[in-house]
């Protein structure tokens, strides 16, 4: 999750031209969604179970 943390900032920074506020929102938005995603994954993994789930 690091790597993807530091490419995200560097593409942003680099690629786009955005300034490092920016790039450090984007970055902070992906790893908030990572969180909220991986909470209501797991929910549903542990109420269906991992087999049927995947």
């Amino acid at each position: 999750m690091y790597v993807t943390m530091v490419v995200i900032v560097t593409y942003a920074s680099g690629s786009l031209g955005v300034g490092t506020g920016l790039a450090g929102l984007a970055s902070g938005a992906f790893i908030i969604g990572t969180l909220l995603g991986r909470l209501f994954i797991g929910e549903g993994v542990e109420r269906i179970g991992l087999k049927k789930y995947c």
